[in-house]
């Protein structure tokens, strides 16, 4: 006896496939990465040390071909970030850039799930 076993379905699957790659391209990525940048930048700036508010005001988020970055920018404040984060010999450590990324993983991780499956949905229903 010869079982026969029949599959369909595969144009719509590969239908599906290529809009769901598409939906992960680009601008839309670029978005969702800057959303779950800003949160990790708000706790940074709630954590980062204080007299003048010059590093504080040097936390930033931004963008090359690569991704989205966030951190202190270059020059004044932000080119001695890494002494509060490390510390120096004279110099207690207060870090503020790891603990902010620690504080705000779960919230980040959540925000690009969510957003990413609303495009798995969008990409898949019909």
């Amino acid at each position: 006896m010869q079982a026969e076993v029949k599959f369909s379905g595969f144009e719509e699957l590969e239908r599906k496939l290529t809009k769901l790659a598409q939906t992960f391209t680009g601008r839309n990525t670029r978005e969702i990465e800057r959303e779950g940048a800003e949160i990790i930048l708000n706790e940074m700036r709630l954590l980062a040390p204080v007299r003048s508010g010059a590093l504080r005001d040097s936390l930033e988020i931004t963008e090359d071909k690569t991704g989205v970055m966030i951190g202190p920018v270059r020059g004044g404040a932000g080119s001695r970030a890494h002494f509060n984060e490390f510390g120096t010999v004279k110099m207690a450590a207060t870090p503020f850039i790891r603990p902010a990324y620690d504080n705000t993983q779960d919230q980040v991780t959540t925000t690009i799930a969510r957003h990413a499956l609303a495009d798995v949905y969008k990409a898949t229903e019909g």
